[in-house]
């Protein structure tokens, strides 16, 4: 008698799993030094600002960041401003308000970043100086990502606010090019701008605007990577694809 016996293959694979976490970082802002070290209003959900130290570089400002997540890993980097004058920086504003028809070409002049103090704001904000005049322009970004427990990537500067310190008639635009996010406002107030979660972020002070104010309270979110230990996995072959072996035993 012949009897057919179908056979499943059997087959070991490795499957890798992945750990991922996003760690928000909020209200970060300017600060003057304290013996080389930094006191920030910078928080973070989950996990713990360990240290926040600005040196100055050049005409810029740098921020080597020391934060320990959930897990316990440690991650480091660097939050670098710089600043620029020269540039061209218009809005179509002529009240207080919002708009998305603002323009910017940066300035290619390096200029010294420096403190916004005074009137409603807290602590310090950054600026060109200790103002953002009509042709200056900031620009926020991250570098030097380094997790210990795995891998690091920066998703981009998800908030920022103007602070004005004196007057009115003060005109921000974020971004670089046109068709940009606008904003002006008035005297003794604090105002969210729009930045879209870029990981390069510029912010100027527009032509005709008032200067006196500042950019502070940022927040930025960078995603960490822990690769788990491989695992081993078995499959069983089915009629969905998977080769059969089709053997005939004689009995």
């Amino acid at each position: 008698m012949k009897k057919t016996i179908s056979l499943g293959l059997l087959g070991l694979f490795l499957v890798g799993i992945v750990q991922a976490d996003t760690v928000l970082f909020s209200n970060f802002n300017n600060v003057s030094n304290v013996d080389g070290v930094s006191t920030n209003t910078a928080g973070a959900i989950g996990g713990t600002i360990n240290s926040i130290t600005r040196t100055v570089v050049g005409d810029n400002y740098n921020f080597a960041i020391s934060y320990t997540d959930t897990e316990g890993e440690a991650l480091t980097f660097d939050l670098i401003v710089e600043g620029y004058t020269g540039g061209v920086i218009t809005s179509s504003l002529t009240g207080n308000g919002t708009g998305t028809s603002g323009s910017a070409t940066i300035g290619t002049t390096s200029a010294a970043v420096g403190e916004v103090t005074g009137g409603t704001i807290v602590g310090a904000a950054f600026g060109v100086g200790n103002s953002m005049e009509g042709t200056g322009s900031l620009k926020f970004s991250v570098a030097n990502l380094a997790y210990k427990g795995g891998s690091a990537t920066f998703d981009g500067f998800s908030a920022a606010f103007s602070q004005e310190y004196n007057q009115n008639n003060h005109i921000a635009v974020v971004g670089s090019g046109t068709g940009l996010f606008e904003h002006r406002w008035g005297q003794s107030s604090e105002q969210q701008l729009t930045t879209g979660d870029v990981s390069n972020l510029y912010i100027s002070g527009a032509t005709g605007g008032n200067d006196r104010w500042g950019v502070s309270s940022l927040d930025f979110g960078i995603t960490t990577i822990i690769p788990e230990p491989a695992t081993m996995g078995m499959i069983m072959a089915s009629g969905f694809g998977i080769i059969f072996i089709r053997r005939r035993f004689m009995m």
